[in-house]
């Protein structure tokens, strides 16, 4: 029985399709199956030979290149664990991380050495294994080609020494973004990651020996096992786009390629609709662009669709779910058999082998009447082991084998689930619940609005009410009355925001989401009406 899939994965697409393209950059560089499987033998063997042991934790601070998927496969053979680092995270925060997981060994690239630096010379890193991915050597550091190059050409075996591990072991440690407080470590296994590359590869749709163009950032986790590792389980192959690419772009790489699958981000989605109308058929072999992650206004899923058609897909998932899908939406929900209430403002339905409830504030099951709205608990195979050394806010969120996801939402009775806000973000104005995300995507209608975030703020006579934060479209011309005015019939009247402001861009955190506490800042920052 293989203990990791991961490893048994691309030991057999070398067998089956050895000079099959596996993972290639922009700028050209690539590994094919063979070479991945070859590399990766030499790169865990060259780790043991430099003191790493089983469990050991390798931290991942660099940009998207082939070297990044490299090491998940070699990690998956010889039992490291694998730590990914935000490239865009600045030195205490990566350094918070590394100490965190004790992670033995770190990997850079050139575009954080210099923050690199900064933490070696506060001395924190010690006696870490540092390995540099491109030039930039930091104290000593190895070069990671020479290390590869220097290991042993045969698949690691078990370690001598050491007992079995087993499938509930550690393999990726995936932190949140920490938009409060520290971040947390969610413990993911093989166990859960293989769980997790079956439904994703479900919920995206995915064919055997497929293309897939992955646009969001490796530093994400989600990217990792939602994306990668399932695309690699089907014996597909990837290009990586990396940074400083456009919507333009990306059409024309997917065009090139005969891309089968792309992912997309909330916040290029207006872009791709608009590039879509104008060449439709650079998506002529796209069987899926898939949208998970942030919660976007519903009129530009709906504009998406109509650019792209059923090819959209929505989904809903978290770190804590081993960052893959738990609902997904399917190709015949957007048509006119659809039974969802609105698709374009649901996650679609719960995926095989996961169970998603709504619960009360008493703890039990509320009806699925897409009206009762309670938070959204979930069970499923693929949920994390727990969080990295911190057993109680573990307990805090799994119960019974039900992870409580902190999520508000509404089941309909055709098994739509619904994500109205998270449970931190509600307002209770004037004991009355007002839910930020229906204000968004009331105010997301108004013409000349791209953006906006909607936060609760104190209130001398309501408690708390509801203030917008709208950032403008390019010709965008408003003013909070015509905003307001716009609302008038739209939204009962204790919904409304007491406020409206406008700025240039949201504050959003590595993950790309909007991060409401800054945006609190933004308001407290700015002079009374």
């Amino acid at each position: 029985m293989e203990i990791n899939p991961v490893a048994g994965w691309v030991r057999r697409q070398r067998l089956r399709v050895p000079g099959r393209v596996a993972v290639r950059t922009r700028d050209g560089a690539r590994l094919s199956y063979g070479e991945l499987d070859a590399r990766s033998d030499r790169l865990a063997n060259a780790l043991r030979g430099h003191g790493l042991r089983t469990g050991d934790a390798i931290a991942l601070w660099m940009d998207d290149q082939v070297a990044n998927v490299e090491v998940y496969v070699a990690a998956a053979k010889a039992g490291f664990v694998i730590v990914p680092v935000n490239e865009r995270l600045q030195p205490p925060e990566a350094q918070f991380i590394i100490e965190e997981s004790d992670a033995r060994a770190v990997l850079y690239s050139d575009t954080v050495a210099e923050r690199l630096a900064a933490c070696h010379g506060t001395g924190v890193l010690g006696d870490r294994l540092l390995l540099a991915a491109d030039r930039e050597r930091i104290g000593g550091a190895l070069l990671y080609d020479e290390l590869v190059e220097a290991g042993r050409a045969t698949p690691p075996g078990p370690e001598r020494g050491s007992g079995p591990r087993g499938p509930d072991e550690p393999y990726l440690v995936a932190f949140s973004s920490g938009t409060t407080g520290f971040p947390k470590g969610a413990v993911l296994t093989p166990r859960s990651v293989g769980h997790i590359t079956v439904m994703s590869a479900l919920a995206r749709r995915l064919v055997y020996y497929g293309m897939g163009v992955v646009a969001s950032s490796l530093s994400f986790p989600a990217a990792i096992t939602a994306d990668i590792l399932t695309l690699l389980s089907t014996g597909s192959s990837i290009l990586l786009m990396g940074k400083g690419w456009d919507i333009d772009e990306l059409l024309s790489v997917t065009e090139r390629e005969r891309a089968t699958f792309v992912n997309v981000l909330g916040p290029h989605i207006p872009d791709l609709a608009e590039a879509a109308r104008r060449r439709p058929h650079a998506l002529d072999t796209v069987l899926s662009v898939i949208h998970g992650g942030s919660k976007i206004p519903r009129n530009q899923l709906a504009e998406l669709h109509a650019a792209i058609g059923d090819r959209l897909g929505e989904v809903w998932g978290m770190v804590e779910h081993s960052g893959g899908p738990i609902t997904t939406t399917a190709p015949q929900d957007y048509g006119p058999a659809g039974e969802a209430r609105d698709v374009f403002d649901s996650v679609g339905r719960t995926l095989p082998d996961c169970t998603v409830e709504v619960i009360g504030a008493d703890g039990h099951a509320l009806p699925h009447d897409g009206a009762a709205v309670g938070e959204l608990v979930v069970r499923s195979p693929a949920l994390m082991k727990g969080y990295l050394r911190q057993p109680e806010a573990t307990s805090a969120v799994l119960t019974d084998g039900w992870y409580h996801t902190g999520d508000l939402g509404t089941i309909d009775q055709a098994g739509f689930v619904y994500v109205v806000d998270r449970r931190k973000d509600l307002i209770v104005s004037g004991g009355m619940n007002i839910y930020p995300s229906e204000l968004e995507r009331v105010i997301q209608e108004c013409p000349g609005v791209r953006e906006v975030a909607v936060v609760g703020m104190p209130h001398p006579r309501w408690g708390r009410t509801p203030v917008a934060v709208v950032v403008t479209a390019r010709d965008g011309q408003l003013t909070a009355e015509s905003v307001l005015g716009f609302l008038a019939g739209r939204l009962a009247s204790y919904k409304k925001p007491t406020r409206v402001l406008f700025v240039a861009e949201l504050p959003r955190n590595v993950s790309g989401k909007i991060v409401k506490s800054l945006v609190e800042g933004i308001v407290e920052g700015s002079p009374p009406c």
